[in-house]
């Protein structure tokens, strides 16, 4: 059984070396990119989006060239255990998300994941042999198309220094892609009016898969999309 390009027990010691220790995250998470990078679509150069900033971002990281510092991987906190590797340019992605509803048969997955007890009363030796033996089967596979919004790098621009402490600050903006026309989006103006609404509003609907808490989707009349707690689409099917 392999992890990317790597035996079982050589991707455990490199996330030792990695992230500090051997996390049940971090073990799913490999098995979740290598599963992304199997069924991604045709090109050479992608990037990568995660909906965690728990774990999974590192084992995109150790087993694929993208990572925050390149700007390859960004990281998008719904809470989420997804990741989505997508073409750089056009947006067309796989995504791989942990299901929930696959955990049945592995009890101390289960538990671990839905947080059902405490960490110190999990049995570590059960719950790393139950993921060693799952592997990617309790992962999913779905087509998406990524926003335009994620498409594209960000760009350095200019250093602005502060007149108070003369700290320097970049000014960073995104370079869209060609191949994917920009739009300027005024930002609404929150007042305690809109906010309190916001708050109060029941969601249109959720996904029937579980885990799914701060996520809504659209009207059915309009495609899928994923959206953010502030109402911002990740991605569409």
């Amino acid at each position: 059984m392999n992890i990317g390009p790597y035996s079982f027990d050589e991707y455990i010691h490199l996330v030792k070396s990695f992230h500090g220790h051997v996390a049940p995250g971090m073990i799913i998470g490999g098995f979740m990119v290598d599963k992304a990078l199997n069924n991604r679509p045709e090109g050479e150069f992608f990037d990568a989006l995660c909906e965690t900033a728990s774990c999974l971002p590192d084992a995109v990281q150790l087993l694929t060239p993208c990572t925050v510092g390149n700007g390859w991987l960004r990281i998008v906190n719904v809470g989420r255990y997804a990741v989505t590797l997508y073409e750089k340019y056009g947006g067309k992605g796989v995504r791989v998300y942990l299901d929930a509803a696959t955990l049945d048969p592995w009890p101390n997955i289960r538990e671990w994941f839905l947080k059902l007890k405490p960490k110190k009363e999990q049995d570590s030796k059960a719950l790393y042999e139950e993921i060693r033996k799952a592997g990617t089967d309790i992962c999913r596979v779905q087509s998406v198309h990524i926003q335009p919004r994620f498409i594209g790098k960000h760009s350095k621009g200019s250093i602005t220094i502060c007149p108070l402490c003369g700290g320097s600050s970049e000014n960073t903006r995104r370079e869209a892609s060609p191949s994917v026309p920009s739009a300027a989006r005024p930002t609404p103006r929150k007042t305690a009016r809109s906010v309190s609404a916001a708050a109060t509003r029941t969601p249109i609907g959720m996904w029937p898969s579980s885990g799914t808490r701060g996520l809504r989707k659209v009207p059915r009349s309009r495609p899928w999309r994923w959206r953010t707690p502030s109402g911002a689409p990740l991605f569409t099917t």
